[in-house]
Order: C-alpha cells, then structure tokens, then sequence
C-alpha cells in the first residue's frame, strides 16, 4: 500500500481511539501481525514482496480463531477481482481513490462485529468453563453415592432392584439393608435435581436409613427423622419423595409413603 495510503487511514483509524500499525511489505506484515495480534487488517491488492491476496490467506491461518476482518482497498473494482479477494479470505472491498467517510464507516462497522465476536468468545469460554465444573460435580457426586451405596443389599431371591445408571447421580436412590432381627428395610427416594446439589440430600438420608438399620427404629420414626433432617437442609424449591417398606420374617408388611405415586404392592 502507498505511504500516502497508509498515513490516511492511520489517521482515520486514530481519529476512532483506534492504535494503528502501519508495515510497508508483505514480509512486515506476518511479523506485525504475530506481534501485535491486531483486531483489524487493511491492504492492498498489490503489496511490496508479494501478493495482497496471498498475505490475506496466511493472515487467516494465523488468526486461528480469531474473527479478524480483512479489508481491502485497490483501483480495480471489477468483479473478478472483487472475486478473487474474498474467495481469498478478504471480509470487505474500499474502492480507490479512497473515500474517508466510507473507510469510517466501514471501520466502526466492523469494530462493532469484533467486539461482537470477542464477547461472543468470552461467553462461550465461561458456558465451557461451568459445563466443565457441572460435569465434574456429577462425577463426584456419582463416586461418592456409589461408594456408599455399597452398603445396600445387592439383589438376592427376596429382593431385586434395577437401577438405570447415568454418568451422573440423577436424584434417584434404593436402599435395602437386612436388620439384625431378620426384617428387612427398604427406602426408594427421587430427589429433585441432579448432581451434586441432589446427592447432598442424598446422603444424610443414607446415613439415617443405615442408622435406623441399626438401632432397629420403625419407618414412622425414620420418616420423621429424614424429614427433619432434610427440611433444615434443603432450599424450599428441592424436596424428596419416597417409599419406606418393612418387611418382618413373619410376613408383616409396614409402608410409608410421602410424595411419591401409589405403590403396587402384591403377595
């Protein structure tokens, strides 16, 4: 590009708080590019040791990513020639002899769809950044309940429970454990939610299932314990809905039921 050229943008480009670097060859040009990584390229179709449309290709590898508008100015505005710059990888066409209230507007325009572009990125990389972490928090959440859940029965002739397993804990827990009296104790539960906020109600209702194992408590006092201990907790928008069955080795059956459908229960 002509000196007289490339002094009149940079003059146009300051007037917009815009910092300019101005090069003279094509050789410049990568090394500025690299170095100064600019938002913006203006040049000429024919450039000092190469080809304008040549420079434009490279600079494009070299942006990556990056959105940034190549604009060309030349005398020849025919249309294979203005074919021949965007099939290049050229974003916009100024025609010589240059017109300055054109090139301003055509900068702010552009300027605008860099800024665009740029919070585009920035949103993107935050949606990547918390998508990653969600599905971190699952598989955390997924390690952790299975761990515990080993305490649970697995399925034998009385008792079978089939689990459809995700990669993350999708609020749905069965726990089935035999007393030391011979009855067994079985809790199904949905919570709503998924992931790590579900299993951190998750847990305290293993533990208290485990415990009422333990010290032999019916399902009536279980179920107040497991909503006291939920209620004081859980945010008001998540709750849990669950089964509670009793099964003794003489064939009594006790069942609570909160929240949840009407359970089919058959001998």
């Amino acid at each position: 590009m002509k000196p007289v050229y490339r002094e009149i943008i940079s003059l146009c480009a300051e007037k917009e708080h815009v910092t300019v670097k101005s090069v003279a060859s094509y050789d410049e040009a990568i090394t500025a590019f690299i170095d100064y990584i600019p938002d913006m390229v203006t040049l000429d179709v024919i450039i000092k040791g190469g080809s304008g449309l040549e420079l434009v290709k490279q600079l494009k590898i070299l942006s990556g990513n990056r959105f940034v508008p190549m604009i060309f100015l030349a005398s020849h505005t025919t249309d294979s020639v203005m074919d021949k710059c965007f099939k290049a990888g050229a974003d916009d066409f100024i025609p010589k002899p240059f017109n300055e209230v054109l090139f301003n507007i055509r900068l702010k325009t552009h300027m605008r769809h860099v800024e665009l572009m740029k919070e585009m990125y920035r949103k993107n990389k935050a949606l990547t950044y918390y998508q990653t972490m969600i599905e971190r928090e699952h598989e955390m959440a997924h390690h952790v309940l299975d761990h515990i859940q080993t305490r649970s029965e697995n399925n034998s002739d009385q008792v079978a429970i089939t689990r459809l397993s995700a990669a993350s804990f999708n609020g749905d827990l069965a726990l089935v454990k035999t007393r030391s009296d011979e009855a067994r104790l079985v809790f199904v539960g949905d919570f709503t939610g998924h992931g790590l906020p579900a299993s951190i109600g998750a847990l305290p209702v293993m533990q208290a299932f485990f415990d009422a194992v333990d010290d032999l408590i019916d399902i009536n006092q279980l179920a107040i314990k497991i909503n006291k201990i939920l209620f004081s907790i859980l945010p008001d928008y998540m709750f849990c809905a669950g089964y509670l069955i009793l099964m003794t080795p003489s064939g009594e059956f006790t069942y609570w039921g909160g929240g949840m459908p009407n359970a089919f229960i058959r001998q």
